[in-house]
């Protein structure tokens, strides 16, 4: 039962066409890379799997599990997961062609012509914009690097110390002081709704056309990248001299850019912040801050785009260090800002210290003068709660002791105010803390907060497009008698050659539950398709557009199958699983493992003439592994059951004649004792 050519196979010349380039892509695009381009991943069982904290939801204990032999993952809090396609699409917001089209680009390999209309899509295609930023940053970077009017720029980041490597490292770039440069040259390659969505370009005021971005003309040009480099938006820097605008204008947020959500630096700073030597990020306030500690050594630095550290910003990064040190500057206006902003943070889980500069300098400065004090800086900066301790004790009188109810008031008004810090150990230890820092006894502190404290009333933003539109439901989980059908598909999605075997036996009107007898019947497709089942084009199918759930009931199989040691216990590599009792039937347990006995008895094959009636041999060359006969045999069980309801109904209801019973109710009765004979058989 074929499903025809998907949406992205008439894309691009057809079904074949398609699914060979797709296949190129999925060979060149290692998912373990790929997914740790984004989070930092640790082997597990000898590398057999790897293990991290998951993107799509708040995770505080490793739950991203990624496999790679079978090039899959599988979140086991928020129940995601797929191939590499369904992570990228997930991760990027990213419909399937952009998808594809990004990890082409990234195995260097050329997307063939589309022959057909692109999908309707609501919004601005994500993959598009990509692709007008990354045009954008190249052409502000070659006009800095190649060209007599880059000299200016050139001589300003000389000046600062900033030579040609850093330059190239972390992509700046120059725009001349023209108010069309990059319109102009976008023309024949871009049209006027990608360039003002990507954020390149405005309407003039008269309506005359289009005008690039303020943040653009005469300005050093610092490309604001993802965690995998990829371009999202901009910042730029005026030269000295030039008065118009402000001194750093950034993109406006947009599809791709949030500046609550986004770091600068953190591609160059990523693979440094996650080894085990390092094993910190320093989190600075702006560009050049970040180029200057590069410069002086200091690979592990990102910096904020004009916003104190967020929950957002603590979530990417805690994804490659759970040591986060904050460095400010030495005045009292960046401290302020920090401690209103670490009010939010106190309670994540992460190891968060605070680093304040001495008066008058900011991280550059201080760098390029003493690198080494720096570092010693770093190493002993306080955990945040001692800053905040700190900057509540020089607020309210200096004296530790005569800080009064004030100080003690603020800090249980951050308790009170912090969901995340009420009734946690970290909850428990500002108290305890508190305690000792204004010596007021814990149970006071704990009988205050108990007191009632009136909530402003809280706003509750709409949900985004992509959340109120209806979602297809997931597929639900088997259940009771269907734990043998999950047994069996487990087995098929871990070894496709059984399939054959399998197939012989039993095939998808046997099965029950509605998306197991799905995946069997892709089962079938493949092989009749293509001679063979194999787990791409299974989970190609359950997804023609990369994703769906499906697609992720299929991988949540494949990842309990994982745990069981499934593939080890067919290969009988690993011991276990089943259990020998006698001759007592199998039996599946609530947790999808064989508890009963394993027999190793003929299964009945479904004869060729399409009728369900079983017969006492079996055509799998080589018999089949014991796991595989008792799902097999615990299924053909249950249709050799539902074959007798239907023959004792038949009988019921036959004629009686005077002269006997009709061949027909003979033939009935003949094939209801066959049914019982072989229900109670036993192996000899």
């Amino acid at each position: 039962m074929s499903n025809g050519p998907s949406d992205h196979d008439s894309m691009y010349g057809g079904q074949q066409g398609g699914d060979d380039f797709k296949e190129q892509v999925r060979l060149r695009s290692d998912i373990v890379q790929v997914i740790g381009e984004s989070i930092s991943l640790k082997p597990l069982r000898g590398g057999a799997e790897l293990a991290g904290l998951c993107p799509f939801h708040d995770d505080r204990n490793p739950s991203l599990k990624v496999y790679p032999d079978r090039q899959t993952f599988r979140c086991w809090s928020c129940d995601t997961g797929g191939d590499v396609f369904s992570f990228v699409m997930k991760y990027d917001g990213l419909d399937f062609y952009s998808a594809l089209k990004h990890l082409a680009g990234r195995a260097g390999l050329e997307m063939p012509q589309r022959s057909g209309p692109r999908p309707s899509k609501d919004g601005p295609d994500r993959g598009r914009l990509l692709e007008v930023l990354k045009w954008a940053d190249q052409q502000c970077h070659a006009l800095l690097t190649r060209s007599a009017e880059g000299k200016p720029a050139r001589e300003y980041l000389a000046g600062r110390g900033i030579h040609a490597d850093l330059a190239k490292t972390f992509g700046l770039g120059y725009h001349p002081p023209s108010w069309t440069w990059l319109v102009d040259r976008a023309k024949g390659l871009f049209d006027k709704e990608e360039l003002i969505a990507a954020g390149l370009a405005g309407e003039k005021r008269d309506g005359s056309g289009l005008r690039d971005h303020p943040l653009f003309p005469g300005r050093v040009i610092f490309p604001i990248r993802d965690e995998r480099g990829r371009t999202i938006a901009f910042g730029g820097r005026q030269l000295p001299g030039d008065d118009f605008g402000g001194k750093y204008i950034n993109s406006s947020e947009g599809v791709l850019f949030h500046k609550s959500k986004v770091l600068y630096g953190l591609d160059v700073a990523r693979d440094e912040i996650r080894k085990p030597t390092c094993d910190t990020a320093l989190v600075v306030e702006g560009y050049t801050d970040v180029l200057a500690l590069h410069r002086a050594g200091y690979a592990n630095v990102v910096a904020t785009l004009g916003t104190a550290l967020t929950k957002e910003h603590v979530g990417v990064l805690r994804r490659f260090t759970n040591r986060i040190v904050l460095v400010l500057d030495g005045d009292r206006a960046g401290q302020d800002a920090a401690e209103k902003a670490l009010q939010k943070l106190l309670a994540e889980s992460v190891d968060l210290r605070v680093l304040t500069l001495p008066a008058g300098t900011d991280p550059a400065d201080f760098v390029s003068e003493r690198p080494a004090e720096f570092g010693e800086l770093v190493a002993g900066a306080p955990e945040a709660l001692d800053f905040k301790l700190s900057r509540v004790t020089a607020r309210h009188g200096g004296d530790a002791l005569q800080a009064g109810d004030a100080a003690t008031k603020e800090m249980l008004e951050l308790l009170r105010t912090d969901p995340g810090l009420a009734g946690t150990r970290r909850g428990d230890l500002v108290l305890m803390r508190t305690s000792e820092r204004f010596g007021v006894p814990e149970r006071r502190l704990r009988a205050d907060l108990k007191a009632p404290a009136p909530q402003p009333p809280r706003f509750e933003p709409e949900p985004p497009p992509e959340q109120r539109r209806p979602q297809e439901p997931p597929v639900p989980k088997p259940v009771g008698d269907d734990l043998a059908e999950a047994e069996l598909l487990k087995i098929l999605l871990t070894r496709p050659d059984l399939f054959p075997a399998a197939h012989a036996v039993v095939g998808s009107a046997d099965l029950r539950h509605p998306g197991l007898r799905r995946l069997f019947e892709l089962c079938e497709d493949a092989e009749e398709l293509d001679g063979e089942v194999t787990l791409p084009a299974v989970l190609d199918a359950a997804a023609p557009r990369g994703d769906s759930p499906l697609k992720r009931f299929a991988v949540a199989l494949m990842a309990e199958a994982d745990a069981q040691q499934l593939r080890g216990r067919l290969d009988g590599t690993v011991a276990g699983g089943l259990v020998e009792s006698g001759t007592r039937r199998a039996a599946f347990s609530p947790d999808g493992l064989a508890a009963g006995a394993a027999t190793t008895a003929p299964v009945p094959v479904r004869p060729d003439n399409g009728s369900q009636e079983g017969t006492p041999a079996h055509r799998a060359a080589g018999g089949v592994p014991p796991l595989l006969a008792l799902a097999l045999s615990a299924i053909t069980r249950r249709r050799r059951a539902r074959q007798a309801r239907g023959q004792r109904a038949d009988l019921a209801h036959a004629p009686v004649s005077p002269g006997g019973l009709d061949e027909a109710t003979r033939a009935l009765l003949r094939r209801q004792a066959d049914l019982h004979a072989a229900r109670h058989a036993r192996p000899g």
